[in-house]
């Protein structure tokens, strides 16, 4: 008999008793095959929440694009400025 102790790394006190998941009734368990978990409304607002989600990553995504060449940017402007002070300073 298979029991959750041989999972738990410490030893299950003497006062709780494991029972196997066969003697579980079938009835408490989902059943998957045939039967519709969610309703058209459920699914319809999940479907709309993906939406969202997408959206809302694309848009964050060419806020992040357009930062970057904006750091890109800013890099190119400050390197351009640190050679002009090594000119100056070395005439």
């Amino acid at each position: 008999m298979n029991s959750i102790s041989q999972y738990v790394q410490a030893p299950l006190p003497d006062c709780i008793s494991v029972r196997p998941i066969a003697l579980i009734p079938t009835t408490l368990t989902p059943q998957l095959s045939g039967v519709q978990l969610t309703t058209v409304e459920e699914q319809r607002e999940r479907q709309e929440h993906v939406l969202r989600l997408l959206a809302r990553e694309r848009k964050q995504a060419e806020e992040i694009a357009r930062l970057e060449g904006e750091l890109a940017k800013a890099y190119e402007e400050r390197d351009t400025e640190i050679e002009k002070r090594d000119k100056v300073l070395t005439l």
